[in-house]
């Protein structure tokens, strides 16, 4: 389980470097850091949103990150720099581009990628 071990800690760092940087005042904060952990963390989610989104950008890639880690549009708005109704148009844009019908829930869906 030293595997196990591992991935608690990855996801540690990974929710530690997400609190530092929302109680920074960064305007533009260095997302590089938390993202290579991330990838880290969840290897394959790049790759699987790839071959269901083969036109997905990187900024939607970022986005599903995040949403990925449960996190709310205004959290995902401080992170990334815009304001929390262009989040809900990118959700809603991946939501389409996916597929899902709105009974079904996006952060669930990435959950299981």
């Amino acid at each position: 389980t030293n595997l196990q071990e591992n991935n608690q800690k990855l996801q540690i760092d990974l929710e530690n470097d997400l609190h530092q940087i929302l109680q920074s005042d960064l305007k533009k904060p260095d997302l590089l850091p938390f993202f290579s952990n991330f990838e880290k963390l969840y290897p394959d989610f790049r790759q699987s949103l790839q071959k269901i989104i083969p036109d997905i950008t990187a900024n939607e890639l970022k986005l599903c990150s995040l949403l990925r880690l449960n996190l709310s549009s205004k959290e995902v708005s401080q992170l990334l720099n815009i304001t929390p109704a262009s989040v809900n148009k990118a959700r809603y844009r991946i939501r389409k581009k996916i597929g899902l019908d709105s009974t079904e829930d996006l952060f669930v869906y990435l959950s299981n990628i």
